[in-house]
């Protein structure tokens, strides 16, 4: 289930259509973001950045078991790229595409451009400078970067979190 059906949905969507994945959609302009039979027979939930935990959708694969992933972490799985992650409250954008022009790399992630997108563009091992945002941090479990640069840290999206120390974490 790919909940969030704008660039990074519609991206992770194509991505694991490629594979042969059965894939189904689910988004608030399609006005089935909260319909939870659609988790049925569901083996797993790529959140968008703009889903909040407690999204009906969310919390019950939470609650059923399914796992939750980001499309970052979704896009790190199929593609294995080496990756440059760069995150921060402030500068991330400018820094990641600084590292970009300087590197030559692609630059995916929070700068508009989903790392799901680079399927069948880029090698397994490829460098790709990543900008990641909090939102698509929380649900991340297995990508790691190869150079990771943390900006700053400042109050932030405490609409989002119930405190700073929630908002760092994400952030770490």
């Amino acid at each position: 289930l790919v909940l969030g059906l704008a660039r990074s949905g519609k991206a992770a969507s194509a991505a694991l259509e490629r594979r042969g994945v059965e894939v189904v959609g689910a988004d608030r302009e399609l006005g089935n973001d909260g319909e939870l039979a659609l988790l049925d027979g569901v083996e797993l939930l790529v959140k968008s950045p703009g889903a909040p935990r407690e999204a009906p959708l969310v919390a019950e694969a939470e609650r059923r078991g399914v796992p939750i992933w980001s499309e970052v972490e979704l896009g790190y799985r199929l593609l294995g790229p080496r990756l440059v992650g760069v995150t921060g409250t402030n500068g991330k954008t400018t820094t990641a595409e600084l590292l970009g022009a300087i590197t030559g790399a692609p630059v995916v992630g929070n700068v508009g451009r989903a790392l799901t997108e680079l399927d069948g563009k880029v090698e397994e091992g490829a460098l790709v400078v990543c900008e990641l945002s909090s939102f698509q941090l929380e649900d991340v479990h297995e990508l790691a970067c190869e150079v990771a640069v943390l900006l700053n840290l400042e109050p932030d999206h405490l609409d989002r979190y119930e405190s700073f120390e929630a908002y760092r974490d994400a952030k770490l």
